[in-house]
């Protein structure tokens, strides 16, 4: 199978009150001239044509060309964009519709993985219906607070679609942030000029959207864990396609994101957004990356036989009692993005027992628990710190350049480790209380076989850090001991 290329991640999608978007050209608008754009009737009843204001006057003229790229020769405008509404069209001359790219965009909602309302998963689909290759210009990834995040979006580029060929995009958890009417606009560029799309929405007083995809079709999926190693779960998974319709579904190369490397047959890195739940239904916060950027699509026909696919995750507690319960799996397939709920009967991350913090020193503790029980002679071994403050302030653990070897003790057997390196912790970095962290000690030649204890003692320095917004935070620089975890050597 062809690659895919990179994924579209600057689909460009405007929301709602978005749709009065300001012109990149400049604050004075051009009362004259000839232009190229696409016309539109919004909504809310409103007719444009770029940043221009189409009156009702001439909307018969333009209706005819809704969606379609045109030319327009604009005698004369009225400027408005003083008040942020673009010019209006005062004098129309000739509209001449231009050649069309030939593409097709599929643009779908789904529910939020989030959850969160006034939000959704916009997928989109692109598709090349020309006869001959067709190279498809991105725009930059979209980013911002309440915008979402794409599935392994890329920041710009090129990709080249094979005659019938299509390439996915996905915006996860974007919001449209008020209730009423809306509408969705996807665009993207081509040498044979743009296309656009729309798609209208509704959104309740609750934040809840409409019309929302459902996709059901005929797929199955199958997951078992196949290896704890340290603080990752491994998972191998097998999509089968039980109905009559040819299926695909979207992945990355086979050979370098092959995440399970002690099975037999190389396994395709499955790139899918993965949500985690307890024995009651709440969330449990997950890590799965990382997301696999260098490489583009490859689309792969699922059998009734199935496919092999694998992924991993970690928590992002490590200190965790609730184990999971139950995986979600968001799948980019060919219908948009599935979701397919895989249940877990044991839970490997979860330790049998907690262990109890060292002492505390002015309200400052901190414990570590092993990241597993047995390591090899020749192992690294792992475990978890996690550094919490009783009152609930915001202090923080910092430790000055150069100061890595007294503030960060580490004792192996009851004595002190002679070692350099910074056991993953690193100096000059901000650790707020509460924190968590993962920490690691390289063997000097090889473990002594047989029982050994770890402990760790933080010392930070004195003072106060303050960040670019001119907010400052105490350093606490009291000595805090953590509890002795035992481990064993094989």
């Amino acid at each position: 199978m062809k690659y895919m290329g990179r994924i579209l991640g600057g689909l460009i999608v405007l929301f709602g009150c978005l749709l009065l978007a300001q012109s990149p050209q400049s604050e004075v608008m051009p009362t004259s001239g000839t232009f190229k754009g696409f016309y539109h009737k919004y909504r809310d009843g409103q007719a444009r044509f770029e940043f221009f204001i189409v009156p009702e006057k001439f909307q018969p003229k333009f209706d005819p060309h809704d969606g379609k790229y045109i030319e327009v020769e604009v005698i004369k405008a009225t400027s408005q964009w003083g008040r942020g509404r673009g010019g209006i069209i005062e004098e129309l001359g000739k509209i001449t519709v231009l050649p069309q790219a030939p593409v097709k965009l599929q643009v779908e909602l789904h529910s939020p993985v989030a959850g969160q309302p006034f939000t959704v998963d916009v997928f989109t689909m692109v598709e090349n219906t020309g006869k001959k290759p067709l190279t498809i210009s991105q725009g930059p990834l979209i980013t911002g607070p309440n915008i979402g995040k794409f599935l392994c979006g890329y920041s710009g580029g090129e990709t080249t679609l094979a005659q019938g060929q299509k390439v996915p995009a996905i915006a996860m958890g974007w919001a449209l942030g008020r209730p009423g009417p809306s509408e969705i606009e996807t665009s993207i560029s081509t040498p044979l000029g743009p296309a656009k799309a729309w798609f209208n929405v509704e959104v309740d007083k609750d934040g809840k959207i409409t019309p929302v995809t459902k996709v059901d079709g005929g797929l199955t999926v199958t997951a078992k864990i196949v290896r704890h190693e340290q603080e990752y779960v491994y998972f191998q998974v097998t999509i089968a396609n039980t109905g009559d319709a040819s299926r695909t579904v979207y992945t990355r190369d086979r050979q370098t994101h092959n995440v399970i490397s002690n099975l037999e047959d190389p396994v395709p890195w499955l790139p899918t957004r993965i949500q985690a739940f307890d024995a009651k239904g709440n969330e449990v916060s997950v890590w799965t990356g990382p997301c696999a950027e260098r490489d583009g699509w490859v689309e792969r026909r699922i059998t009734a036989k199935g496919i092999g696919f694998s992924f991993r995750l970690r928590r992002e507690n490590l200190f965790a009692e609730s184990p999971i319960r139950q995986v979600v799996l968001h799948i980019l397939t060919d219908r948009g993005l599935e979701r397919f709920e895989i249940p877990v009967n044991d839970d490997p991350t979860i330790a049998a027992v907690l262990p109890d913090f060292g002492p505390a020193s002015d309200g400052h503790k901190i414990r570590i628990r092993m990241a597993k029980g047995q390591f090899a002679r020749n192992e690294v071994a792992r475990w978890y710190l996690e550094g919490i403050d009783e009152k609930g302030r915001s202090d923080m653990f910092w430790v000055d350049k150069g100061q890595l070897g007294t503030s960060v003790r580490i004792l192996i057997d009851g004595k002190p480790l002679v070692d350099d390196r910074n056991h993953g912790i690193s100096e000059e970095h901000v650790h707020m209380f509460p924190f968590q962290m993962i920490m690691s000690v390289v063997p000097p030649t090889e473990w002594k076989a047989g029982t050994h204890t770890v402990e760790v003692i933080f010392e930070g320095q004195s003072g106060t850090y303050t960040n670019l917004n001119g907010v400052q935070w105490r350093k606490f620089d009291k000595p805090m001991r953590s509890n002795t975890c035992t481990f064993e050597v094989r």
